[in-house]
């Protein structure tokens, strides 16, 4: 038989293609085996050959190959060739190796198990075999030969380790015959992933959340950590996706409870199948079972309680021996904000103790709610404590509580005159004096951080201008009155001005004391505030200004004594310089003195004193009385309203001049009454006024003759 095939535009290059050859299924004979034939197009000639050396053709383009099929008489025999796949999830199925598998021959009434004896790595149909189950040793498959025309289907009996058998576990059916007498059949398996399953509960049958446990697997001999998880949502926990091997869990040991924390080993099996290998459940705490492919674990726990002591001592106590403080409250919170109450309050005892007790291992807040009498709460009020012992004791230190005692210095006159500049000095009964210290601007002075005791508090020295008060007080810090301590005192003292007396003693010239005097004092004080008063002087010359405080001042004279000129005002200061209750001023008088010259220029314009001419002095309408002193001057006496009782005053001596002394403070008028000898009178007159503190005036008449002079010589 003969038939061709042509391929045109065959490109250049290699192409591999199959012949077949099909035959009737009532012929005799069999077909041949497939050939594989490759063509190498070169750019002359084109080259063909098989895979099986039944063509080996080199010919020009265009030309014809020939290959030669051999045909036998039909063996009524053929093969099937079964592949073994395994699946991992969603990736693509692999071929494996494993596994244990049977092969039926479909008939009636029923199917029947083929026989089958070995042939090298594979298998061929003996009727008298021994074998009826073979496997898969090499990933290509295996094939069984000599089959008869039949149909035939693969029952897989025992999946390759770490699989499981799909579905109905056999192959679909494969018919052997003489058109398509080698045939392949597959079957896919599912890679086994087993499951542990872990409920964690207590020995009240509560589920615990939060536990940790360790999973191990066996490589080498050795376990190697490979997974870790964490109890959640009732206890639970699951590890998946295991895949064939031994294993074994591990609790990680959760504080507060107590149980078993060695590893418990398991397997998973060649046949997917897991189960608990060790010996668990001795002591109830363990109990494993299987369900299916997952093992289920309750795993027990015995939940620790214990007690949390707290112990209260003074921060103060020294050495070895301290001071245990009763009365300090405690209460336990199950979180920091304090806002869930577990236990108390709970008050110290006379040692100093407080214990919570039954207390499930766990972390806590004790907190101070109050401090002994006579001690602050404890800065840091709020404490975690981790209990994970039976007794986990806790010392807390409450520092003594400090008091104060604050001064307020014022002026005893002006209540709202603080008084800057004041000392104190405080004394502790036990310790003596321990501090001093000075007020300030606000006449304020704070001793602060004093430990409890009595304490005496005085002044040491007064501000400038006032009196040291004598007053001693005493105060008790932490005294225990109406249920509660006293820690607090505020102290107001007021301070006295010193004041002096001001004694002014007023004499004349002659240091006779004189009445009548008056005086008048102003000026302001240390604190501002305006001083004025008066005072005349009695009999005995004096004038006091009583009651002066510090400050400065201005003495002026209002009114002397008649015919004496004022004072000039005279500054005093008080201050403590000043000694003596009384300062003693002397103010010594002056008397008005008038004093007249009478003149003549004479010749060459030289002035002549001229003795002789006679003066009265008028008061108004009133005539100046006077006494003449043995030195040749005048007093004043009085005045005259006649002029006869008036008195003549008559210039004298070398100046030519009268003084009259004693004045009153008025104006008077000078009037020359007689000319000196050989001069004419002149109808001259001249005003003076007298007062202040101005004492001497001074007054200068002239005369003149022949031109040259204002009198005519008689």
């Amino acid at each position: 038989m003969k038939f061709s095939h042509e391929t045109p535009n065959l490109k250049s290059g290699t192409h591999t293609y199959y012949l077949y050859e099909t035959v009737s299924e009532a012929s005799s004979y069999s077909s041949a085996m497939p050939i594989p034939i490759t063509i190498t197009k070169g750019t002359e000639n084109i080259t063909f050959a098989s895979g099986d050396n039944r063509m080996e053709v080199t010919a020009s383009l265009g030309a014809y190959a020939t290959a030669n099929f051999t045909n036998e008489k039909d063996s009524g025999v053929g093969s099937l060739k079964f592949i073994k796949k395994g699946k991992d999830g969603n990736k693509p199925p692999v071929n494996i190796t494993g596994g244990t598998f049977e092969l039926y021959k479909v008939g009636a009434p029923s199917d029947t198990l083929v026989h089958l004896k070995q042939a090298g790595g594979d298998y061929e149909y003996d009727e008298n075999g021994t074998l009826t189950a073979f496997t898969v040793s090499i990933t290509g498959g295996v094939l069984i030969n000599k089959l008869p025309y039949g149909t035939y289907y693969v029952k897989e009996v025992a999946a390759p380790a770490g699989y499981t058998i799909s579905g109905s576990g056999k192959t679909g059916n494969v018919e052997l015959k003489k058109t398509q007498k080698d045939k392949t059949a597959e079957l896919t398996n599912t890679l086994f992933k087993g499951k542990i399953s872990i409920i964690k509960k207590d020995q009240q049958d509560n589920t615990i959340d939060g536990v940790e446990f360790t999973l191990y697997k066996k490589e080498n001999n050795n376990y190697q950590k490979i997974l870790t998880g964490t109890t959640a949502n009732g206890g639970k926990l699951e590890f998946t996706e295991l895949l064939k091997g031994e294993y074994a869990l591990q609790e990680t040991q959760k504080t507060g409870y107590s149980g078993y924390f060695e590893k418990v080993n398991f397997i998973i099996d060649e046949n997917g199948e897991a189960a608990v290998t060790s010996e668990v459940g001795v002591d109830g705490t363990i109990t494993g079972n299987t369900s299916g492919k997952t093992i289920i674990v309750t795993w027990l726990n015995n939940k620790l309680f214990g007690s949390i002591k707290i112990i209260k001592t003074d921060a103060q106590s020294e050495g070895g021996s301290p001071t245990y403080l009763k009365g300090a409250q405690f209460a336990l919170y199950a979180s920091q904000n304090a806002t869930e109450l577990l236990q108390g309050p709970f008050t110290t005892d006379a040692n100093g103790e407080v214990e919570f007790t039954n207390l499930p291992y766990g972390t806590y807040w004790v907190k101070e709610l109050s401090a002994p009498e006579g001690y602050v709460v404890n800065v840091s009020n709020n404490r975690q404590a981790v209990l994970q012992a039976a007794l986990l004791t806790q010392t807390w230190a409450n520092a003594p509580k400090k008091g104060e005692i604050k001064v307020i210095k014022k002026d005893a006159e002006a209540d709202d005159k603080p008084l800057g500049g004041a000392v104190f000095e405080l004394v502790s009964d036990t310790s003596g004096i321990i501090r001093e210290l000075t007020s300030n601007a606000q006449g304020e002075i704070t001793f602060s951080d004093l430990p409890a005791g009595s304490y005496t508090l005085r002044e040491k020295q007064a501000p400038a201008g006032y009196i040291k008060s004598d007053e001693q007080r005493t105060f008790v810090i932490g005294e225990q009155s109406n249920a509660s301590f006293v820690w607090k005192h505020t102290a107001e003292y007021a301070n006295t001005r010193i004041k002096k007396t001001l004694r002014i003693t007023k004499v004349d010239e002659s240091g006779e004391k004189q009445q009548g005097a008056k005086f008048k004092l102003t000026g302001t004080d240390l604190a501002g505030k305006a001083i004025t008063q008066e005072a005349t002087t009695g009999s005995d010359g004096i004038a006091a200004f009583t009651n002066v405080p510090y400050g400065s001042y201005t003495i002026t004279e209002t009114l002397a004594p008649a015919g004496y000129a004022l004072l000039a005002p005279v500054n005093a200061i008080v201050n403590a310089s000043s000694t003596g209750e009384v300062i003693e001023l002397s103010a010594v008088n002056k008397p008005y003195v008038l004093k007249v010259k009478k003149t003549d220029k004479g010749t060459g314009g030289q002035a002549l004193a001229l003795a002789g001419a006679e003066f009265n002095i008028l008061a108004g309408s009133s005539y100046v009385v006077a006494d003449k002193l043995a030195d040749g001057s005048y007093k004043y006496t009085g005045t005259s309203s006649s002029q006869s009782a008036a008195t003549s005053f008559i210039t004298a001596g070398a100046e030519g001049s009268f003084t009259v002394t004693h004045l009153i403070a008025n104006t008077y008028t000078l009037k020359e009454t007689e000319a000196p000898e050989g001069y004419v009178l002149i109808n001259e007159t001249q005003n003076v006024t007298i007062g202040g503190t101005t004492a001497l005036y001074e007054r200068t008449f002239g005369d003149s003759f022949n031109g040259m002079v204002t009198g005519t010589p008689k």
